[in-house]
């Protein structure tokens, strides 16, 4: 994965 969205966190790749 790469960066995370808003409330995602960090390695997840939900939301840009």
């Amino acid at each position: 994965r790469s960066r995370g969205g808003n409330g995602c966190k960090v390695g997840d790749d939900n939301g840009s």
